[in-house]
């Protein structure tokens, strides 16, 4: 079976009017997140600076991307129909990638402390491995905040909301020494169950989020840097039994009521980053981590917990090359993820475990070439290796694949670009759910294959100065196909096991 979606979108956008530089007017620092998406067509000055409370105050108004809910327990994002299951999300270069719960999201991301989001949408680079796109977030940094002269800096932030929720930020910064820098961000959350607009209390949202970074910097010399950063983020409260459904919804399930449970999900990542910075031969960054999501709920006189643990390496280079004819901007790098998922069920005083693993590497080149004519051609190549094991079978199952890319944009005038790209897509089986104890209740398939397919666009870019009196006219049109193949899904176990009305179920490729 192939699943397809085709879709297009047209995208515009205003710039206001710029204001004169005063250099007699004090500098201000706003602490806002820069984002940045392919489907938008921005110039490096128009990047947006945002202020979040929530992950979709930061992307909501980028095409083709959509985040769930407004509920805690529900950062969902969404890139043309494929959810965050399907993305490559990064945060620092820590790969955010597990399977949690299919009734809330599986990301624990503070916008608030995030200095720059790149939303690939869609997938056209080799350099990135999920099937619909990719979501790079930067953390902020004391390098980031210090301005001038400036050795240290502080931020307090305190909200009190009338439909009961209060916050607190608590930010400090500083130069240590001539090359030692230092950021510690602390933020505590509390919100209850408030009232609707007819005085009816909505149930489900009673809860506290606490999340604490600390990230040091050395500049080695003019051209290295070294960086650790140790970020934890709790969410605990008492939710309904579906965070991503409203209390009608639950109470329509649940027979009229809306029972609450006890639920822990956290999230604790530890992280090293290198940078080397020789110019144009050689621009460098690896980021080394330990990403650990954690999830335990109390769930109808059971108790369900698990662990999803990504160790990894994404080390990503760029080289540039010119001749009198041609430039060569090589990006060439590794990715390595290890996942190891954990989980466990207690139910009538009966424990059941399961596990299981993933090793992913890939390699990749990508050359973007410029013809110096308006013309610029990026041929991209991967090589995917892949192995996942279970303890509930012995061995271990092993795939490689080839992945090619192609992309050329040409710009007919200063004003008009248009664009074009084809790439190849790979996603190896992932380990199952947590809180369902997937790990422990399906059997897995021996015929399983990897999901592939091939994501197809096209589109037209205009940037035009002054027009209909604003500063800028920015506009894009965008037509994409994006097919899957090899469709994994779960379905029922093909032999005879069901014992007492329990039956295993088996996780299959589902082919034409």
């Amino acid at each position: 079976m192939k699943k397809q979606s085709i879709a297009c979108f047209v995208a515009a956008a205003f710039a206001p009017a710029a204001f004169a530089e005063d250099s007699s007017v004090e500098h201000l620092q706003v602490w806002g997140t820069k984002v940045k998406s392919s489907s938008v067509y921005v110039g490096e000055q128009a990047i947006a600076s945002k202020q979040a409370e929530h992950l979709s105050d930061l992307l909501r108004d980028i095409p083709g991307v959509d985040v769930g809910g407004t509920h805690s327990l529900n950062q969902r994002i969404n890139v043309r129909g494929l959810d965050d299951t399907d993305l490559e999300v990064l945060i620092d270069g820590a790969s955010q990638t597990n399977y949690m719960f299919h009734h809330m999201g599986n990301l624990n991301i503070n916008p608030d402390v995030l200095e720059s989001v790149d939303i690939q949408v869609g997938s056209n680079s080799v350099v990135h491995s999920g099937l619909g796109g990719a979501l790079e977030f930067r953390t902020k940094s004391a390098k980031d905040m210090l301005t001038g002269d400036n050795q240290f800096g502080g931020r307090v932030l305190a909200g009190y909301n009338s439909n009961d929720s209060q916050y607190i930020t608590l930010t400090g910064y500083g130069q240590l020494t001539s090359n030692v820098d230092v950021l510690v961000y602390g933020s505590s959350m509390n919100r209850n169950n408030f009232d609707d607009g007819a005085g009816v209390q909505v149930l489900g949202s009673d809860g506290t989020i606490d999340n604490i970074m600390a990230k040091v910097g050395w500049d080695v010399d003019a051209y290295q840097r070294v960086a650790l950063k140790y970020d934890t983020y709790k969410n605990h409260g008492d939710y309904t039994a579906r965070p991503d459904m409203g209390v009608r919804t639950n109470a329509a399930i649940g027979g009229g009521e809306v029972p609450l449970y006890d639920t822990h999900y956290d999230r604790d990542t530890l992280s090293g980053h290198y940078e080397l910075n020789l110019g144009s031969e050689l621009n460098l960054r690896a980021d080394l981590y330990q990403n650990e999501s954690d999830l335990w709920r109390a769930y109808n006189g059971a108790e369900t917990s698990g662990t999803a643990q990504n160790t990894g390496l994404t080390l990503i280079a760029n080289s540039l090359l010119e001749t009198a004819a041609v430039g060569h901007q090589f990006t060439y790098g590794v990715k390595w993820i290890k996942s190891e998922n954990d989980s466990q069920s207690i139910s009538e005083e009966t424990l059941t475990t399961g596990r299981e693993e993933t090793d992913d590497t890939g390699l990749f080149v990508e050359d973007t070439i410029n013809f110096n004519n308006g013309l610029t051609i990026t041929p991209g190549l991967r090589f995917n290796h892949y192995d996942k094991s279970s303890s509930a079978v012995e061995g271990v199952q092993t795939w490689t694949e080839w992945q090619k890319a192609l992309a050329a944009e040409y710009a007919i005038t200063r004003e008009v670009i248009v664009h074009a790209s084809t790439t190849d897509l790979f996603k190896g089986p992932q380990p199952g759910e947590i809180f369902a104890n997937e790990q422990a209740n399906k059997a897995r398939n021996p015929d399983l294959r990897p999901e592939t397919g091939r994501n197809t666009e096209a589109g037209i870019r205009y940037a035009a100065a002054n027009v209909l009196g604003a500063d800028e006219l920015r506009a894009a049109f965008t037509a994409f196909e994006t097919k899957i193949e090899d469709y994994i899904d779960i379905v029922d176990y093909p032999l005879d096991s069901c014992v007492e009305g329990s039956c295993l179920e088996w996780i299959k490729t589902l082919v034409p």
